[in-house]
């Protein structure tokens, strides 16, 4: 089964802990990356994607797994 796979501009959303989260796509990452000391293993197959909240604006970096798209970019 293949991952779906989001674009820049895309509305997503995931369950946390928290309950349902909504975010804007902002980049995607197709190389291994650090990003506070932490080393996250993307991959061309397997990307990961920016997304900031669109609530708080903070923002998140999740994998195509678990997200939902709400509103693809127009």
């Amino acid at each position: 089964m293949s991952l779906p796979k989001f674009r820049v501009g895309d509305v997503v959303s995931w369950l946390s802990e928290t309950g349902k989260i909504a975010g804007k796509v902002i980049d995607v990452h197709e190389m291994p990356f650090r990003l506070n000391s932490h080393r996250h293993n993307a991959t061309q197959d397997d990307p990961h994607y920016e997304i900031a909240c669109l609530k708080t604006g903070r923002v998140a970096y999740r994998k195509a797994k678990g997200l939902i798209l709400e509103r693809a970019a127009a």
